[in-house]
């Protein structure tokens, strides 16, 4: 899962992901700066391909997409099934209010 400001080198981030996931969900964050989630789907349909990328609007939406997409996997028998949340410390900040994280 990822959301990514403007002004960063998003199509560089995309592709340093590539590698490591099987599915992305792009979304934004809540911050002004945030791409929009049909600009980044975009950029990510190109280096992921468009089977591989799922976008959605909001984030609470996208973490729970993001949660079937990876409890899906692990039912199938995927190894090392799970979610990350990347792209902004605006994007890891709002994922742990959404799960409730408190404190360090």
């Amino acid at each position: 899962m990822v959301a990514i400001f403007v002004d960063k080198d998003a199509a560089g981030i995309l592709e340093e992901l590539e590698p490591a996931f099987d599915e992305i969900v792009v979304t934004r964050t809540t911050s002004p700066r945030a791409m929009k989630p049909a600009e980044l789907g975009e950029l990510a349909a190109d280096i992921f391909g468009e089977d591989r990328v799922t976008v959605v609007d909001n984030l609470p939406d996208a973490l729970e997409k993001a949660a079937e997409l990876a409890e899906a996997d692990a039912i199938a028998g995927g190894a090392g099934a799970g979610v990350v949340a990347t792209g902004s410390i605006t994007m890891a900040a709002e994922v742990r209010m959404l799960l409730g994280v408190t404190g360090a």
